[in-house]
């Protein structure tokens, strides 16, 4: 599957569709910072906002933070390009915190080099990932009000 055929909904104007994906607010305008509560409760998922292991979508120039609750230590939380475990394949452009856990804050400031696809993974557990979609700022009105 690519990455267009994984996308699970889009964020237009504030509104959210597709019930499968968490998008994070702000996407036509970033400004300041948006977070994303992270918590876990098996070997198998991180809970984003509630959600299990969904796919995020992020936009280029925006600043994320991924707010750890209570993780534990053999469920660090990485920002990858590759979908695996362990600590290689880290993306630290824009990335403070990576492969953190317990209480602490990952803030993503998504470079306007970002790749268009990027993961979150458990540093230890396969099964705990997801897929970050990074795009661009869309121009909604190119041409002003016509």
């Amino acid at each position: 599957m690519n990455a267009k055929q994984g996308l699970k909904g889009f964020l237009i104007l504030g509104l959210l569709f597709g019930a499968d994906a968490l998008y994070a607010e702000g996407l036509v305008a970033p400004q300041g910072s948006t977070t994303l509560v992270v918590t876990n409760v098996d070997f198998q998922n991180f809970l984003i906002d509630g959600q299990p292991d969904p796919d995020l979508m992020l936009m280029r120039g925006a600043t994320y933070v991924f707010d750890l609750q209570a993780i534990p230590a053999f469920h660090p939380f990485f920002i990858k390009t590759v979908q695996s475990t362990g600590s290689g394949n880290t993306f630290d452009d824009g990335v403070t915190g990576n492969g953190a856990s317990g209480e602490n804050d990952i803030t993503f400031q998504v470079p306007m080099s970002a790749p268009n696809l990027l993961f979150y993974n458990c540093g230890n557990h396969a099964a705990m990932t997801g897929n970050i979609f990074i795009v661009d700022n869309p121009t909604i009105f190119a041409n002003g009000f016509e």
